[in-house]
């Protein structure tokens, strides 16, 4: 006899970040539908701690770069990337990619700093693309790395 709930009860601490695992007494695999889906985009937001205040045309919107580089960022494979919500609705996130590697880079790699001023301008070209930052939806991705060079 298979008990699958009885399972995923006994499991739920440990089925947080996998839609499967094995069932030891059982000896079978007990699958599960997620319903957080990572590609949806709707309910993700950024982080507080760590991400800058800025204000651009009145509107104030939060931004963030990831502390610690990826694998491919830190081997300057991949462009640094950063993130940008507005702060007082949780909408669409703007992921902006930039033609630079990150700068915790571990084959160092030049780099110039992103000064706000390089976010506020993107924040203006995202919202002329057709950004809307108060409603929900996928991230909006502006690729600004076409003339990125990787690494060694």
């Amino acid at each position: 006899m298979f008990h699958s709930w009885d399972c995923r009860r006994a499991k739920a601490c440990e089925l947080h970040a996998r839609s499967e695992y094995r069932c030891r007494p059982h000896r079978r695999f007990v699958y599960f539908p997620h319903s957080d889906k990572r590609d949806v985009g709707a309910d993700m937001a950024l982080v507080r701690k760590g991400s800058r205040r800025i204000v651009v045309d009145g509107i104030v919107y939060r931004w963030r770069i990831r502390h610690k580089p990826s694998y491919c960022q830190g081997l300057a494979w991949t462009p640094l990337n950063y993130a940008v919500e507005q702060v007082d609705s949780a909408g669409t996130v703007l992921v902006v990619k930039t033609g630079q590697p990150h700068p915790s880079n571990w084959v160092n790699a030049p780099m110039a700093p992103i000064r706000p001023a390089d976010v506020a301008n993107d924040i203006r070209a995202a919202l002329s693309r057709g950004w809307s930052p108060s409603c929900p939806g996928k991230p909006f991705v502006v690729d600004r790395s076409a003339d990125f060079v990787s690494g060694p």
